[in-house]
């Protein structure tokens, strides 16, 4: 296919995705996009701050027919947090290690020329999403998460796969799990769930928009982007043997009829650390990053971003 005349697409980049492979899929995508017709404005940056300040302002700037980002799950979570209300849509070339969001699209993952294809194809047939997005407020300031924001056991496990330099992928996460629980202890969590405040110790604090996190685990097997409620995932206080007995339930989609599991969905979550009821929680975590520190306040933003599908 051909661009529309003067169509100009934001090719957001993150060149440390997949140590550096998102980069050149980036070129690669940016190369097809001229041949193409289409005006590319690039948007690869250094440093996630710098990705966020630049798409923020092209989004400002009105002079954009869309958003792609060509990375991981990070890297979509920025063009959310650029994009929210203002109907420019975003196109999700998931070349990352988790890629959970575009697993919950059904989106092409690490094949940068399917994912290219079907954007464009939506573009000139205008076939977007209006997707939720959470909005998670803290001390830090406020972002916009696609996918899951992490509190528990859940957070540990993100922190230190992220710490990791091998192996490679989605197996990445699993040396994390092995490492988290091995030195877990339950964590002292008050939560306010719609209002209603409870304190506990939890293994477990997932608030979900989709339905994967940590590379194709389904933490919310029933969650939809489209109802304006978040699912929240809550497991109560294991032992280091529940956790192991849970994690094949966890890998499968069962793990809701497991009787320490609770979901509820809600449309404002506030989770913070309750020194009384255990050990101190991680800091919390989304999109594979770091959103500062507890209490955070998550709300759902119900069709806050058009989703190109």
């Amino acid at each position: 296919m051909s661009g529309p005349p003067h169509a100009r697409i934001g090719l957001l980049v993150n060149p440390t995705s997949r140590r550096g492979l998102a980069e050149r899929d980036g070129i690669h995508a940016a190369r097809c996009l001229r041949a193409l017709g289409f005006d590319v404005v690039d948007l690869t940056a250094g440093s996630a701050e710098e990705a966020a300040r630049m798409s923020s302002a092209a989004v400002a700037s009105e002079r954009l027919d869309a958003l792609f980002a060509v990375g991981g799950d990070g890297t979509v979570g920025i063009a959310v947090d650029a994009l929210a209300d203002s109907k420019i849509p975003l196109g999700i070339l998931a070349v990352g290690t988790g890629n959970d969001a575009a697993r919950h699209f059904g989106l092409p993952r690490r094949d940068v020329d399917a994912s290219l294809a079907l954007a464009l194809d939506a573009l000139e047939s205008k076939r977007t999403f209006a997707a939720d997005v959470l909005e998670v407020a803290s001390k830090a300031g406020s972002r916009l998460v696609m996918s899951v924001v992490s509190a528990g056991l859940d957070a540990d496990v993100n922190r230190r796969t992220n710490s990791f330099s091998f192996p490679r992928g989605g197996a990445r996460y699993a040396r994390g799990i092995v490492s988290a629980v091995a030195n877990f202890a339950p964590y002292g969590f008050r939560l306010e769930i719609d209002g209603r405040a409870c304190s506990a110790p939890a293994t477990l604090v997932s608030v979900a928009n989709t339905r994967f996190f940590g590379a194709g685990l389904p933490i919310a097997p029933s969650a939809t982007v489209t109802d304006g409620l978040a699912d929240v995932v809550f497991a109560a206080g294991l032992s280091r043997l529940q956790i192991i007995d849970l994690l094949p339930r966890l890998a499968l989609g069962r793990h809701p009829n497991h009787p320490l599991v609770h979901f509820v969905r809600a449309r404002r979550v506030r989770i913070a650390g309750e020194p009384c009821a255990g050990a101190r929680p991680p800091d919390p975590m989304a999109d594979g990053d770091r959103l500062g520190t507890l209490p955070i306040d998550v709300t759902c933003l119900p069709g806050a971003v058009e989703v190109l599908i």
